[in-house]
């Protein structure tokens, strides 16, 4: 009796959860809010808030063509499935490997970040002072690498989860922002709600704009990572555009909340812009200004974990990215 041939490829296991927790956990909006208004407000000013709405709308075209693409195309492969479509192989082989390299980026990035933010907690928590975060980004490092190859569905559910935590605890510091700008309670000295960030400062020109919307923009990086999961998800050209979808307008959402928080609690002003822009760690700043010391080490906590979380989601499409594109694999993306 001749043995059943040996089943190959990857397993669909993946629901719509496990799918946007990529795209969501690539992203990393902890992280994100907790660092990249700095360099926008240091191009714009107060009007930080308008910056990111404008990236939204870019974002927003630039994932409706993955929309469209990924309702067609179920490939590990992502953009080098869509551009090999599209475009042809030799197209396809380039934008391939360029995501590799994208998301090669990303980790080491989100985990630079890693110890960044964990250090701030401990020396703000009074735990460990004087830590170096190159030794904390290094042990982070090795577990990333040691968990990209369990089980994605566990480890999507368990990051996703970890990161709701976080993103939680800003909503609940953007509300205390709030609440407190309202008037009830006090307030930092130059705070105070302003229509002022729906308008260029005088003197920023064309090209600071430019600049602060690409860095706005960059706080999207990774919304496309459910992609890579085109033959472990079940359904793949239902649930992949939905996922990919309904990150982007989430997170615009509250990136667009958490900028107009961040600017109006440090204020418009001056003042304001200027603590903004030279701020090390605007949400953790803001969070000991309007609730306390122990929710700005909460505050960094939380992003450290988020980092953690953006550099695992980030291996994963690496792994799958470089087996699709490479040599041993076919040019013509499988649909």
């Amino acid at each position: 009796m001749a043995a059943e041939p040996e089943q190959r490829g990857l397993r669909r296991e993946l629901r719509f959860w496990e799918t946007i927790a990529l795209s969501i956990g690539i992203m990393a909006p902890t992280a994100a809010m907790a660092l990249n208004g700095v360099g926008v407000s240091a191009n714009v000013g107060r009007a930080v808030p308008l910056a990111m709405i404008i990236a939204t709308g870019g974002v927003f075209l630039v994932s409706f063509a993955f929309i469209r693409l990924s309702a067609h195309f179920s490939h590990a492969g992502s953009v080098y499935a869509f551009s090999g479509a599209t475009l042809g192989p030799r197209a396809g082989f380039f934008s391939g490997w360029a995501l590799l390299g994208t998301y090669l980026a990303f980790t080491c990035a989100s985990t630079s970040e890693v110890g960044l933010f964990f250090t701030s907690f401990l020396n703000g928590a009074g735990i460990w002072s004087g830590t170096e975060w190159i030794v904390f980004s290094l042990a982070a490092a090795g577990l990333i690498w040691l968990i990209a190859y369990s089980d994605i569905k566990f480890t999507t559910r368990v990051l996703l989860s970890i990161e709701t935590v976080s993103v939680t605890l800003i909503a609940i510091l953007m509300v205390v922002i709030f609440v407190k700008l309202a008037g009830i309670g006090s307030t930092p000295p130059h705070s105070g709600y302003s229509s002022d960030v729906f308008s260029l400062p005088s003197g920023t020109g064309r090209s600071a704009l430019g600049l602060a919307i690409v860095l706005a923009f960059l706080s999207f990086g990774g919304f496309e990572g459910a992609a890579a999961l085109g033959e472990e998800t079940n359904e793949p050209r239902r649930e992949i555009p939905r996922a990919i979808r309904n990150a982007v307008l989430a997170a615009g959402v509250f990136y667009t909340l958490s900028f107009f928080a961040q600017t109006w609690g440090f204020g418009t002003d001056t003042a304001g812009v200027t603590a903004f822009a030279s701020s090390g760690s605007p949400l953790g700043d803001l969070a000991t200004s309007y609730a306390g010391h122990w929710m700005s080490n909460l505050i960094n906590l939380g992003a450290a974990v988020s980092a953690f979380a953006s550099a695992r989601n980030a291996a994963s499409p690496v792994n799958t990215a470089a087996s699709a594109t490479g040599p041993d694999s076919d040019a013509r993306p499988v649909s």
